[in-house]
């Protein structure tokens, strides 16, 4: 049920092991990244614990910054540094799978925040960016600006990118709705 409920992006909740308040996004040297299943304090089943130990890499590489290719082959160095740990054992992240992880399994959930985030505020600004991607497609990237109770500042998100043709101002509206 909890694997489930971790690929329904339902009950992920993230905390840091500080006591006050971090934001994931703006704080690249606080707290370790802990998966919080409140409502179950039972111990997970070994696959689960290795699909938690996943997410808390995948959420890790998203926090430092680091690239998708630097994944490739970090099971065998957690391997060689837990010879006694069966999760390490198990544990596989490669590029492609950390790719997929993020946009298709935590994704989701981060951007349903965010969108309750700006539902909840009286005023945002919504910024855009566009350009040329590699496949010589224009595509227009979509952020957002508000003011962040938690982090007592104006903070900048990433919304959504949307591929463009000829568009018209109709079909911007509801790419942006419709997120």
């Amino acid at each position: 049920a909890n694997k489930n409920s971790l690929k329904d992006n339902s009950l992920l909740a993230i905390r840091t092991l500080k006591p006050q308040t971090v934001s994931i996004a703006n704080d690249n040297n606080s707290g370790i990244l802990v998966i919080d299943n409140s409502q179950n304090s039972t111990l997970l089943p070994f696959n689960d614990q290795i699909t938690k130990a996943e997410i808390v890499w995948a959420l890790t590489v998203a926090r430092r910054g680091f690239t998708y290719n630097s994944c490739d082959g970090i099971g065998e160095v957690f391997k060689s540094m837990f010879p006694d740990s069966k999760i390490a054992q198990q544990f596989n992240m490669q590029s492609k799978k950390i790719s997929y992880v993020m946009s298709h399994g935590i994704g989701p959930y981060f951007h349903r925040e965010l969108v309750k985030k700006i539902k909840s505020r009286e005023k945002f600004v919504l910024c855009i960016d566009e350009q040329t991607n590699n496949q010589s497609k224009k595509q227009l990237d979509l952020l957002v600006k508000f003011w962040s109770n938690d982090d007592g500042l104006v903070v900048t998100r990433y919304y959504k990118s949307i591929l463009l043709g000829h568009a018209q101002a109709s079909v911007l509206q509801s790419a942006i709705c419709d997120a």
